[in-house]
């Protein structure tokens, strides 16, 4: 096995543990919106004036429900557990940058003699800064998106470009799809509220309209905290601004004259820019 296939082989495994970590802590922050959701509505329907034994079964309900989203909050969403996710997807990432660089022989790769060293020496930098994560890793599914041979300008952009510009294109139309669905919801809700509380002075209706006003504006306020921890709006830009970037440069390549390791240089600092950019946005509170 070569040093290029051993990296791109622990490159598949940073990838499909990190994915593993990402839907573990999705699957956890769905089920609080959720649970969220629920208890708010049962809180809701508890102060109304139905049957006692049904308000106090609903009350219950609700209690159990923000005592779940507590539970799961300080367990799956603390910073130490979204932390992994985050480091493991940077050494995936890391891995692939050296492994392209490596196949284009670009940079500080560009020595036959010395290439293999160097690529040796960043692999086990890149892994030894995750050694705590390896009791969760996983094993890959398939090859992984590393090169395994030398590449060509032409087979590089294909394999490296063209595959980012798909991701990043796909990845913000399904994250525009998502937030666009939050926004109508947070909008429904706060309109209902706004027609609830007009209605409240009315004599006719028997029910508590403060309550269920001050629920759907709790409601909208959980669909926006929910809105906020995914990061959709704000990773949208982030990925159809770096495809636009990566389109470019493949414009440039076709009028420009430059050396094809320059160009592998370009894209490679477009795609930490990027990788850097939704970093920060995960790092931040």
């Amino acid at each position: 096995m070569s040093i290029l296939e051993s990296v791109a082989d622990r490159q598949a495994v940073w990838s499909e543990t990190a994915n593993a970590l990402k839907s573990a802590t999705d699957r956890a922050r769905y089920s609080t919106f959720t649970a969220s959701f629920l208890g708010a509505l049962f809180a809701a329907f508890a102060v109304q004036q139905i049957n006692p034994n049904i308000a106090n079964y609903l009350a219950v309900l609700s209690a159990v429900s923000l005592a779940f989203v507590t539970f799961i909050t300080a367990r799956w969403l603390n910073k130490d557990v979204l932390d992994r996710h985050l480091r493991a997807r940077i050494a995936s990432e890391a891995l692939k940058r050296e492994a392209f660089l490596y196949a284009t022989q670009t940079g500080s790769y560009h020595d036959p003699q010395t290439r293999d060293k160097i690529l040796l020496n960043q692999k086990g930098e890149i892994e030894n800064k995750v050694n705590d994560l390896l009791l969760f890793e996983r094993m890959a599914k398939g090859l992984g998106n590393c090169p395994r041979q030398d590449l060509s300008l032409n087979e590089y952009m294909e394999l490296r470009i063209d595959k980012q510009i798909k991701y990043y294109r796909d990845r913000s139309t399904r994250y525009d799809t998502y937030s666009q669905r939050l926004h109508t919801l947070e909008w429904m809700l706060s309109l209902l509220a706004a027609i609830i509380a007009a209605l409240a002075a009315s004599p006719l209706l028997n029910i508590d309209l403060a309550a269920i006003t001050a629920v759907l504006t709790t409601l909208g306020g959980v669909v926006v905290s929910h809105l906020e921890a995914t990061r959709f709006d704000k990773l949208i830009p982030i990925y159809r601004a770096t495809a636009n970037r990566l389109e470019n440069i493949k414009l440039k390549i076709q009028i420009d004259k430059a050396t094809p390791t320059d160009w592998v240089k370009e894209c490679e600092t477009v795609l930490a820019a990027e990788n850097g950019a939704w970093m920060g946005l995960w790092i931040e509170p």
